[in-house]
């Protein structure tokens, strides 16, 4: 039988290679029309300068960043896998008055608690699968929140079914470990140790002597 820790080990290799988003960060928006900083910084993004760009952002004053601006700081973000900056960065730009832009903040979001999934995964603890399964459920929320700008959103789609899939897995895998406890459990307390065995058998020995060394009774 599998140990808890091979079991374990072994859904993160399908969760990387099987159940990884169809897409990982939509396609960045143009530049908006706003500083030249800001401005500067989304060109740099769609070159594909992330350091570039994240440098930049991080010299203007939030307050300053458009809907545009947020999102595409959570782009940079995501890319350098500063998941947690990112997704507050996603969070800012959902609310977008803008439904194009503020569905792929919602996807994004969504990718950004699915990447937290597999990272949780990748540790060698069995009690991080409860918690990248709670992340995998945000992810879903975030995708389904996506749907509601962009029906017509078919990675949504085939992401949500993705973590779906892998929920399902994992609480199998869970049921499986569960039920391997058990049975160990089971198996130790059927089988006594030696010390017990010995003692017992000193306790029958100690029994037979004092029957030799008892007069009889009449």
């Amino acid at each position: 039988m599998k140990s808890a820790t091979s079991l374990h080990l072994s859904w993160i290799t399908i969760a990387l290679l099987a159940f990884a988003p169809a897409v990982w960060a939509q396609q960045t928006p143009p530049p908006p029309g706003g500083s030249d900083q800001l401005r500067l910084a989304g060109k740099r993004l769609i070159e594909g300068d992330v350091d570039g760009a994240l440098g930049i952002f991080e010299q203007v004053e939030p307050s300053k960043f458009s809907d545009t601006d947020r999102y595409n700081h959570g782009i940079a973000l995501y890319r350098s896998q500063r998941l947690e900056a990112a997704a507050e960065a996603f969070q800012s730009a959902a609310s977008a008055s803008n439904p194009s832009l503020a569905a792929r903040a919602r996807f994004n979001l969504g990718n950004t608690a699915y990447s937290r999934a597999l990272e949780l995964l990748q540790s060698e603890s069995p009690e991080t699968v409860s918690a990248a399964i709670d992340s995998l459920q945000q992810a879903i929320d975030h995708y389904r929140s996506s749907l509601k700008l962009a029906p017509q959103d078919r990675d949504a789609r085939v992401n949500i079914e993705l973590a779906s899939k892998l929920i399902r897995q994992l609480n199998q895998e869970q049921q499986q470990q569960q039920q391997q406890q058990s049975d160990e459990t089971s198996d130790e307390e059927q089988s006594p140790s030696n010390e017990n065995q010995k003692g017992q058998e000193g306790s029958r020995q100690q029994d037979r002597e004092r029957t030799e060394q008892e007069p009889d009774s009449q």
